[in-house]
C-alpha cells in the first residue's frame, strides 16, 4: 500500500504540481474537455482497490480545460495553470511541462470520455492507475 500512495503521490506531483506546462493547443475533437471537471475516483487497478477521491486527497479537486489549450488545477495545497493536448487518434491527453527543474511528461489513456464523465489511465512504475471525472 505505502508503494501505491508514493505511485500516486508522484501522478499527483505531475499533474497538478507542475507550474510551467509545454505543449499545443488540443486538437479538433477535443471539445468534450473543455470545461470545469472534478475528479470523484482513484482506482489501483493492480490491486483492485479504489478511493473517493476528495477523501483519499484530503480535500476537492478539480481541473479547469479550455479552448485555447490552456489548463489549470485547483487543489487543498495547490494551485497551478499550465497546456494539455488531447490526441484524438490515439484517444490520449498529454500533459508536459517543468517542475522543480525537471521535464515532467504524463500521458494518460483516455479510457472512456462520454455524457458528463470522463475516466483516464496513467501507466506508471508497472501500476495502472485509474482517474474518474465528472464534469460540474
Amino acid at each position: 500500500m505505502k508503494t501505491l500512495k508514493l505511485v500516486f503521490a508522484t501522478l499527483l506531483i505531475t499533474l497538478i504540481g507542475s507550474s510551467v506546462f509545454a505543449g499545443s493547443p488540443p486538437k479538433k475533437g477535443s471539445n468534450f474537455f473543455v470545461g470545469k471537471w472534478h475528479l470523484y475516483e482513484i482506482s489501483f487497478l493492480s490491486t483492485g482497490e479504489s478511493f473517493n477521491a476528495d477523501e483519499y486527497l484530503k480535500g476537492e479537486n478539480y481541473q479547469q480545460f479550455e479552448n485555447d489549450g490552456s489548463f489549470i488545477s485547483i487543489t487543498p495545497t495547490v494551485t497551478s495553470k499550465g497546456l494539455w493536448e488531447y490526441d484524438s487518434k490515439k484517444k490520449n491527453m498529454t500533459i508536459s511541462g517543468e517542475f522543480e527543474g525537471t521535464h515532467v511528461k504524463d500521458v494518460f489513456k483516455v479510457v472512456s470520455a462520454k455524457d458528463d464523465k470522463y475516466i483516464l489511465d496513467l501507466h506508471t512504475e508497472g501500476q495502472t492507475i485509474r482517474l474518474y471525472y465528472q464534469k460540474l
